[in-house]
Order: structure tokens, then C-alpha cells, then sequence
């Protein structure tokens, strides 16, 4: 982002020309402030640099539920970018900065596509609905390249983007906990549509206790449909339909029991945190 002149400020830790402020009517306020000054910023004109030293750290939420009020600030704030402060922008910004800021705006979209793939292997399993014409060798030759190659430029950026010793590596736990927190994404990318506001409210440090099954219900939800979509699948198998038929669906019917595994492992990050933030001495 750097070299392309597209390195936006990151909430607190960044600093500003003061004139370049003023140019601009001073910082952007909003649940995505620094992404909103960012974009004014570069509108007008102004270039950004991005230092490669960790010379300050931030706190982060402590318990999934300020995790997830986090979370939906960001999207609501982000998805407001998006709508009304890229298309303003959009002529006075470079070419780089427009691809930039529309992948950036378009990062909490996860809460819309989540659904459908969650979806996918449950219609195909129980109503007999399937997406695409294609086997499952078909699907894994063009999917796993590109998997493959989006995680080794995941692990080879993080020579500039993380401390060498306390923040490289796979971050499978962070991704899994972003992909359970689909639904509050798909809140904030509702809520923006709808223009309704949401409050901005300090994200508590501290770490504090929360009800599991309020926090967790959902990503249950999909774990147990799952789990019933895999028991039910195994029983018309072996009991109902006949066995040509198994012979020819056996290929593509493997591929969605695999997706439905997928599934209940992306739950099961937020299940977990939720577990571990319930009050003590809860069963």
C-alpha cells in the first residue's frame, strides 16, 4: 500500500500534517474516523507513508462481546465509507487508491457471503439444490491454487506488517472468530443500508463476563444443522436411496459433508470464546 500511495491511517497510532487537516476541515468523525480522514485526505491530494516499526501498541476488546460491538461499529462505519464517502471521492483518487479503498470497504461483506456458503452444502444435503454443475476434483483444481497462493502472500506481507516475534503466523484463531462473527457484519452492512445510526460507545479493556448461550447461539445453530444434515445424509444413504444413485452422487455428496465440516470448525471460534468469557462456576 505504501509503494502504491494507498497506506490509510490506522485509528490512533498515526500521525497527521496539520495543515493537511485543515485542507480537509479537520479529522472525519464517525464509527470509521480514520478511514473517513484517509479518503478526504487523499482526495485532496495529500500522500500517505507507511513505517514498518511497531513504535506503539494498542489495546484490543478482552471478551467476545466487546469484541463483537466492536465489530459491528467497524462495519457499520466501514460500509458508510463505502457508500457515501467513496463515490465522492472516487475522480480525485489514483487508480491504486480506488481499488484500495473499494476492497477495503467491501472487507465486511464476509457477513454476505458467509451465509451462502454455509448455506450451500445444507440445500444440497437435505432439498437436493446444488449451486454448480461440477465435481468435486473439478472444484479442488481451480480452488486450492488460489487458496495456496492467497495464504503464502498472506505469510510473506507479514515481513512489513507484523513484529517478527510476538505477531507472525497463521492466525487461524482470528480468522475463525472473523468468520463466525458473520452475523454482526451483515448488521452493519443492513444498518448502513438502512441509514440507521449506531452509537459509538469506548470498546471496554477490561475483560469482562458474558451469557453463552447469547453469545454463542447462532454459530450453535449452525453446528446443529450441520450435524442433523449429516446424520440425515448418512441414513437416506444406507437406507433410502438406491444404490446407483449413491454410486453416481457418492463424489459430489463427499464434497458437501466436507463443506459441512468447514462449517462447524468456522463456528467453532466463536463458540469457544464464548465459552471461555461465560461467568464462573456456569456448567
Amino acid at each position: 500500500m505504501h509503494g502504491t500511495g494507498t497506506a490509510v491511517a490506522v485509528g490512533a497510532n498515526c500521525t497527521f500534517r496539520r495543515t493537511a487537516l485543515e485542507s480537509i476541515g479537520g479529522h472525519g468523525i464517525g464509527l470509521a474516523e480514520d478511514l473517513v480522514t484517509s479518503i478526504r485526505l487523499h482526495a485532496a491530494g495529500w500522500t500517505s507513508v507507511y513505517a514498518p516499526e511497531v513504535v506503539t501498541r494498542g489495546l484490543v476488546p478482552a471478551d467476545l462481546d466487546s469484541y463483537l460491538k466492536q465489530q459491528l461499529k467497524w462495519s457499520r462505519g466501514v460500509h458508510e465509507v463505502l457508500f457515501h464517502e467513496y463515490p465522492k471521492a472516487f475522480r480525485r483518487l489514483t487508480a491504486f487508491q480506488r481499488i484500495s479503498y473499494f476492497m477495503i470497504g467491501t472487507y465486511y461483506l464476509v457477513g454476505l457471503t458467509t451465509p451462502v456458503y454455509v448455506a450451500i452444502p445444507l440445500l444440497y444435503l437435505l432439498l437436493g439444490l446444488q449451486p454448480a454443475a461440477m465435481l468435486l476434483s473439478e472444484y479442488l483444481l481451480h480452488a486450492l491454487p488460489v487458496g495456496l497462493c492467497g495464504i503464502a502472500i498472506y505469510l510473506f506481507l507479514q515481513r512489513w506488517l507484523c513484529d517478527p516475534v510476538r505477531e507472525r503466523g497463521a492466525h487461524v484463531r482470528g480468522t475463525l472468530l472473523k468468520v463466525g462473527s458473520f452475523s454482526v457484519y451483515l448488521k452493519g452492512l443492513v444498518l448502513a443500508v438502512l441509514g440507521v445510526a449506531v452509537p459509538y460507545i469506548p470498546t471496554a479493556k477490561v475483560r469482562k463476563t458474558g451469557r453463552f448461550w447469547a453469545l454463542a447461539r447462532l454459530p450453535l445453530l449452525v453446528v446443529a444443522l450441520s450435524l442433523a444434515a449429516t446424520a440425515w445424509t448418512i441414513t437416506r444413504r444406507l437406507f433410502v436411496i438406491p444404490e446407483a444413485e449413491v454410486r453416481i452422487s457418492t463424489e459430489v455428496t463427499l464434497g458437501m459433508l466436507g463443506f459441512l465440516v468447514l462449517n462447524i470448525v468456522f463456528m467453532g471460534g466463536r463458540v469457544y470464546a464464548a465459552w471461555q468469557d461465560r461467568p464462573k462456576g456456569t456448567p
